[in-house]
């Protein structure tokens, strides 16, 4: 999954030279006749929609790579996170982690990656 920033000016997309290099970069390994998925999504303070799917696609790679379970790994990552939803005992969903939060959780999955021998940054 790869993420560009681009920003609506008079009425138009714009988007800034590095990211417009990032792109180009992707195409160029893209085969023709590949179908893309694009998501769109306004940056806000709290978290994105982008680090909630970078946190369960870097779970899964890592899961398919070890051998563990998607939901399995999915719940150790929230058991080392240690966020709890308000007055209960139940794992916070990473779709309410906060943007710090989710940097976090992405920092340890990557971290989980180097030690098991997978680069997921």
């Amino acid at each position: 999954m790869r993420t560009i920033k681009a920003t609506k000016k008079d009425g138009k997309l714009v988007i800034e030279a590095d990211q417009q290099l990032l792109m180009d970069l992707f195409m160029k390994h893209v085969v023709d006749g590949s179908k893309l998925l694009i998501t769109y999504e306004i940056e806000t303070d709290d978290h994105s929609y982008a680090q909630v799917s970078k946190v369960h696609a870097s779970i899964r790679e890592l899961a398919t790579f070890t051998g563990e379970s998607f939901k399995e790994m999915k719940l150790n990552l929230k058991k080392e996170m240690a966020l709890y939803e308000p007055g209960t005992d139940k794992l916070k969903s990473f779709s309410d982690y906060s943007k710090i939060e989710l940097s976090e959780a992405i920092r340890i999955i990557i971290l989980w990656g180097d030690v098991a021998g997978l680069n997921l940054s």
